[in-house]
């Protein structure tokens, strides 16, 4: 999937329903994404969670390139443990997924992730811990304010873990472990309402500043013709002096 972000636009994608991979005897599932997101222009990619059937493979290639800090960006990844209704927890083969997400040109954001249930204990400490859900999200800075509010929304979830950090250029990637694909997509959800009346401010500041700087321009040319017009007048006076003495002098 590719997409075109147009300056000054908001986009949003959303799946129709979960995101199944069946079990395959070889082979694996692919999906790639590309995306590029102009200045004032704001990007939600958010997918259904991923279901991984026993004995499936899932590859993932997410890529994003913003045009500057003006380029708004909240993508949300939601991966199940399986079909555990089904006693398939952890039995897929591979899940992979990498996000390389890039601010004019610039890497700001890498995410690899690769699980190999028969390599790797998936239910211990370090991974999901008992959980059978987890969320990843990436939202654009700046942070401001919005990394206390998420922290807000996490610590009142009595479901679900997760935490939030801060990325080096004011980013904050966003990382929820919990027993409900439901449950982590109501949390996404207040996530995503926080970022959107960030965005919203930004905007208001954004064309408040263009209002201020309209009317600068427009008093700074009101002063330049009001110099000008001046300037005019004393060479008018002037020449009409010089031009009076030389008549004065002929005569």
């Amino acid at each position: 999937m590719i997409f075109f972000v147009t300056e000054g636009t908001n986009l949003e994608f959303l799946s129709q329903s979960f995101d199944k991979v069946h079990k395959m005897k070889e082979g694996e599932a692919v999906r790639h994404v590309k995306a590029q997101v102009e200045k004032n222009a704001v990007f939600y990619y958010y997918p259904q969670p991923v279901i991984p059937y026993a004995q499936s493979a899932f590859e993932s290639t997410m890529e994003f390139d913003l045009a500057d800090k003006s380029s708004g960006l909240f993508l949300l990844e939601i991966i199940s443990c399986g079909r555990k209704a089904s006693d398939e927890r952890f039995r897929y083969r591979k899940f992979a997924s990498r996000v390389n997400i890039r601010r004019d040109g610039q890497l700001i954001y890498r995410d690899n992730t690769r699980y190999e249930p028969h390599r790797t204990d998936m239910e211990g400490l370090g991974m999901y811990e008992g959980y059978t859900h987890m969320a990843n999200i990436f939202l654009s800075g700046p942070a401001m304010n919005m990394q206390e509010q998420i922290w807000e929304v996490l610590k009142n979830e009595k479901e679900c873990a997760g935490g939030v950090t801060q990325l080096v250029q004011g980013d904050l990637a966003v990382r929820i472990l919990g027993h409900r694909a439901q449950k982590l997509q109501e949390t996404a959800e207040e996530i995503k309402a926080i970022f959107e009346e960030a965005n919203s401010g930004n905007e208001i500041r954004k064309t408040l500043q263009k209002l201020v700087w309209k009317k600068f321009l427009v008093a700074f040319f009101v002063l330049q013709i009001s110099v000008l017009q001046q300037i005019d007048m004393k060479y008018r006076k002037s020449y009409n002096r010089t031009d009076r003495r030389l008549r004065a002098v002929l005569v």
